[in-house]
Order: C-alpha cells, then structure tokens, then sequence
C-alpha cells in the first residue's frame, strides 16, 4: 500500500530496466493500493503477474476525497495481469502519463469505474495480448473497460489485439461528466488477431 492514507507527493521509483528490475505479484490479493498521491514516478521497472487467471491487478486506485494525479510511467512492462489497472471511487483520479511502456499478454489495461478518471495519455506505448492464455473468455479482453467513460489519448505505437480494443458501457448508473467521453488515438498501428473462427 502507498501509504500514508493522506497520499504522497514527489516519489519517483526508479529501476534498472525492463527485465532488470522486476515487481513480481504472486496470487490474487498481490496490488499496489494507491490513495490521494501526485507526481509519482515509476521508470524503468517490469511488473510481472504469476497468472492471468489469478485475477491480478497491477494497481488498485479507490479515489474518494483528495485527487490522486499526475503519475506517470515511463519505459515499464506490464505482462500476464488481469487488470493492470482498477479505477474506482468519485473523486478525480487523472493525469497520468505512460511513455514508451508495454502491455504485453495482459487482459485490460484499465477498468474504469470511477466518475472522474480522465487524462491518460498513453505515448509510443504498445499493447500485445495476441498470445494471451486464460481460461478466460478472450472476446472479453479489453485494452480500455470504460464503465463510467474516460478521456484518454494514445499517440504513436500499437496495438496488436485479441478481445476488444475500447468498450463503454453507458448504460451504468450514474452521473458521467460531459468531459469523460473521449478517447484519441494518433498514429497507432492496430492490428486484430484472427481468432481462429474468421473473426
């Protein structure tokens, strides 16, 4: 857990590489819980679920009260996770900033449920789950589960896909700000995976 409760501000985590540092989560409970932090920086680092299957989530966000903004992570590799990211909570939850990071056999990047997620920029980054194993049904895997909308751009980089690639579900409950319904893709290379069935 980042702890204190009442957040951080200025952290920066720096590892020595992709394959040279690595957090490794070993089972379901395994997830870095962040509450209320801004300007945390995470470089260089591999974070590595044991198994898709085991439901991981890389980072679990449950945002009431004070924002937790501007992160940002550059040239990491998120492989085998069930849910890189777990958005959820009422309060802002926004400006973060991924460069030149991978999202390799993942099952989505982000499962949004929180009103007020927004400004994900995604830069040079690249997303590969064509070689995804699970038990799991892959035409739900997802890069964005966007219950609640989002507003995230993505420049540069690709997507090489099995499942879906953005999925709204606006059909949730809830109050969604006009400001959520957005997502930008600039140049990326997208590639969809036959799945076996002409699909």
């Amino acid at each position: 857990e980042l702890a204190p409760t009442a957040g951080l501000i200025g952290l920066t985590i720096n590892g020595s590489g992709c394959g040279g540092t690595e957090i490794v989560f070993d089972g379901s409970t395994a997830t870095i819980k962040c509450t209320s932090s801004r300007q945390i920086t995470w470089r260089d680092i591999s974070f590595i679920s044991s198994e898709v299957d085991d439901d991981q989530i890389a980072f679990t966000i449950n945002q009431t009260g004070n924002p937790l903004r501007s992160w940002r992570f550059e040239r990491c590799e998120f492989q085998a996770f069930y849910k890189c990211f777990a958005v959820t909570g009422t309060s802002m939850c926004s400006e973060f900033y991924f460069h030149d990071c991978k999202f390799l056999q993942c099952y989505w990047l982000m499962d949004n449920d929180n009103d007020q997620a927004f400004n994900w920029n995604f830069v040079n980054c690249d997303w590969e789950n064509d070689s995804l194993t699970t038990s799991k049904d892959k035409t739900l895997a997802a890069v964005f589960n966007l219950k609640k909308g989002s507003f995230i751009r993505w420049t540069g980089g690709s997507f090489i896909i099995v499942g879906q690639m953005v999925y709204y579900n606006l059909t949730a409950s809830g109050v969604f700000a006009r400001t959520s319904h957005k997502v930008v893709f600039d140049g990326v290379r997208i590639e969809l995976v036959d799945d076996g069935a002409g699909g």
